[in-house]
């Protein structure tokens, strides 16, 4: 399939990104033709508008907006993956975060989650959790991520004690009910 015939089949916004990927630096606009709006997500607290919904009733703003612009790339595409396999800590969309948030704490983090689980959804929390080697129940990790806030909350069990680190952004991310039977286990 030849360039001219991408660009008449393939949405404006998706034909410019896959010509310039080709290195198309003379990639034109089809004439009359719109840029493709940027992404959002709407939060799960949040309905989506249709036509057919009544639209909420006129008064003062409350709780969240009605989208939220994208902090990363969608992460679907990692669920179901190892992030040992993803490089979701190293080189995957939230690692600088992650980074940010645990500081000289992250090679601790690393090694508590050298056994792991794939990376999995529930709601719009995604999650993994894991363990050192040999070492559950003492020296283990999880992590949630919250894409609409953009925001992600690590638990370290250093010695058995467990802290927790979040991200400033938002309101508390719900936990999962794996991450909730981790806790409750490992409190008792």
């Amino acid at each position: 399939m030849n360039r001219t015939t991408m660009r008449s089949i393939l949405p404006f916004g998706l034909a410019m990104v896959l010509l310039a990927a080709c290195g198309d630096k003379a990639a034109k606009p089809p004439a009359g033709a719109q840029p493709a709006p940027a992404a959002t997500v709407t939060p799960a607290s949040t309905p989506a508008s249709s036509p057919t919904a009544p639209g909420p009733a006129p008064g003062p703003a409350s709780g969240p907006p009605a989208s939220t612009p994208l902090r990363w790339p969608p992460l679907d595409g990692l669920v179901g993956k190892y992030p040992s396999d993803s490089g979701l800590f190293e080189t995957g969309p939230i690692a600088s975060d992650l980074k940010a948030l645990l500081g000289d704490r992250l090679a601790a983090f690393k090694t508590d989650m050298q056994v792991q689980s794939p990376l999995q959804q529930e709601g719009g929390v995604l999650y993994v959790s894991g363990n050192k080697v040999h070492e559950g129940g003492r020296e283990m990790a999880y992590l949630l991520i919250d894409p609409a806030q953009g925001a992600l909350e690590v638990g370290l069990w250093t010695g058995g004690v467990l802290k927790t680190y979040a991200s400033p952004a938002g309101a508390a991310i719900a936990r999962p009910k794996d991450i909730r039977a981790l806790l409750k286990n490992s409190a008792g």
